[in-house]
């Protein structure tokens, strides 16, 4: 029986299900793909497909491998069709000289659509030589694609099935871009590429939570970044940002990652950081599009010895991320202090040189405002930011 990828939603003849992938931001084959996105949507008949490509020329060909009945196939490696350059790009092979897939675990392929400047063609995953790719049907368009969930296999009341997305010459000679997943290091051309995850339709919104998130000079002019945090769905995008006035900030480092991946560390060195005073913060993008910033990471410039915070959110009602920018090392306190002055809790900080985040439980907090007091030992420097309790 097909493994169950999604909780069942239930659509009436007028419910519609929606869900946006982007691209993986690379743009090796002039920027096509990478920076685009594909809208995907159902009436629970028909599949609808919205394809949002970049700038670049849509001289090559989006394959979509679609996993969406029993069995299938775990690889490329068996389809041989090399008739045309549709059937090549979806078959990963051309004489020896294009690109095999692996499928990640999980996802076998039933069917393909090659998409490129001549419209789509879909093809039901037949092995064998030449024409073996069993053809179904095809659409002139170049942005949208409508499927008849029947022309795919689907039969139950309810769409849903799992994909990835590829971009290819005729040839197969592969390249960087692709929908969601990152193969990053340079176009694949001939490698065989050992495909990290697939994507689900409809998607579930990711709820991506931040746990830490610092900062602090390397030796040098370099400054290194690291951060957690706890994602569940299909994917999140981290981008950090560098600011030198603290208003604009420009995107350095771009990076995905699936909820596996979120329960280890990440880490960047930003290595044309500069001596100057600079400040970073994360963009955290769900794959249903919600987007939320962390608080803002400070490294004072060469000398500095000044303490600065930085609360997200500041308008809580769990917990949230208070940011401790320091330019030196040393012991720190730490209070919630209520408007009329009250000390309602205390901690003591070991702050390093550089930026850190100090997680704020406020959920026993009463709805009102506060204040977050830090301070050293001696009372000589202390920062105070407002929070506000829902």
């Amino acid at each position: 029986m097909k493994k169950v990828l999604l909780p069942l939603l239930l659509l009436g003849s007028s419910a519609m299900a929606q869900s946006t992938y982007t691209g993986n931001g690379r743009t090796g084959f002039g920027g096509v793909i990478g920076p685009g996105s594909l809208q995907i949507s159902d009436n629970g008949t028909n599949i609808t497909l919205n394809l949002t490509r970049g700038t670049g020329a849509f001289n090559d060909i989006l394959v979509i491998y679609f996993d969406s009945e029993t069995g299938g196939q775990a690889n490329t490696n068996a389809l041989a069709d090399l008739a045309d350059g549709g059937r090549s790009a979806v078959s990963g092979g051309n004489a020896g000289s294009g690109s095999e897939v692996n499928f990640p675990t999980g996802f076998t392929a039933d069917y393909a659509l090659a998409w490129g400047n001549f419209g789509s063609a879909l093809f039901r995953l037949t092995t064998g030589g030449n024409n073996s790719l069993t053809f179904v049907n095809f659409d002139a368009s170049q942005t949208t694609r409508t499927i008849a969930k029947g022309d795919i296999g689907i039969t139950a009341p309810t769409v849903s099935f799992s994909f990835i997305g590829t971009y290819a010459s005729g040839t197969a000679f592969r390249s960087d871009e692709a929908l969601v997943q990152d193969i990053s290091g340079g176009n694949p051309g001939v490698a065989t590429i050992n495909w990290p995850a697939f994507n689900s339709y409809p998607s579930v919104p990711l709820n991506v939570t931040l746990k830490q998130f610092s900062a602090r000079r390397l030796a040098g002019r370099g400054v290194e970044l690291n951060w957690r945090a706890a994602c569940t769905g299909a994917y999140a995008r981290f981008e950090l940002e560098r600011s030198t006035d603290g208003r604009n900030f420009t995107a350095i480092h771009t990076e995905k990652a699936d909820a596996a991946r979120c329960n280890f560390p990440f880490q960047f060195a930003d290595a044309a950081a500069g001596s100057g005073k600079l400040f970073y913060r994360l963009k955290l993008t769900s794959d249903a599009g919600r987007v939320t910033y962390s608080s803002i990471a400070i490294i004072m410039g060469s000398g500095g010895g000044n303490l600065l915070l930085s609360l997200q959110p500041t308008v809580v009602q769990g917990n949230a991320l208070l940011q401790v920018n320091s330019g030196r090392k040393g012991n720190l306190n730490l209070r919630i202090v209520e408007a009329g002055g009250r000390v309602l809790s205390s901690q003591r900080i070991s702050a390093e040189a550089g930026s850190q985040s100090v997680q704020l439980n406020t959920a026993t907090l009463r709805p009102g405002i506060y204040n977050v007091v830090v301070t050293d030992d001696s009372n000589s420097t202390m920062q105070t930011v407002r929070m506000i309790k829902e």
